[in-house]
């Protein structure tokens, strides 16, 4: 061997290394970017699927008539990260619950009109909230237990 293969081996695994470095870092710096951005969707899911779970009560207590009730209904609504509190709130003429004062507003269609939310239901930590459904002469009402 001459010394000129010698130090073509070291300048190839330098050339390797400075690829992987660059390559790793452009990685490192794109996934970084991307955390809150999931953080954001998963968040909006888990508040899209509580409201779900609460319009899905509410058509079950209208459909069944006024002698049907649901009690503890379980719904987990996440915490906002941003700190400010969150509620639900009825929309009567369009048929339409949602949850608003968050970073994304979360909005479920339900098929009575008649529906009472409550003091518009104040959610402001992360946790399991429970929920009674039931009629009242014409209308709806749900209410935080």
């Amino acid at each position: 061997m001459n010394d000129g293969e010698r130090g073509f081996f070291t300048m190839d695994m330098f050339f390797a290394l400075l690829i992987l470095v660059a390559t790793s870092t452009v990685l490192l710096n794109f996934a970084q970017g991307a955390q809150p951005t999931v953080e954001r969707t998963i968040r909006f899911q888990r508040k899209e699927m509580a409201l779900e779970k609460l319009a899905t009560g509410i058509n079950t207590v209208y459909s069944n008539g006024p002698s049907f009730r649901i009690e503890n209904l379980t719904i987990d609504f996440p915490n906002n990260m941003n700190g400010r509190e969150y509620y639900i709130k009825n929309i009567q003429d369009d048929r339409i619950i949602k949850i608003d004062g968050s970073e994304s507003i979360v909005t479920s269609h339900i098929i009575p009109k008649n529906v009472y939310i409550e003091d518009n239901i104040v959610i402001d930590d992360d946790i399991d909230i429970f929920l009674d459904i039931y009629w009242e002469d014409e209308n709806i009402v749900v209410e935080k237990n």
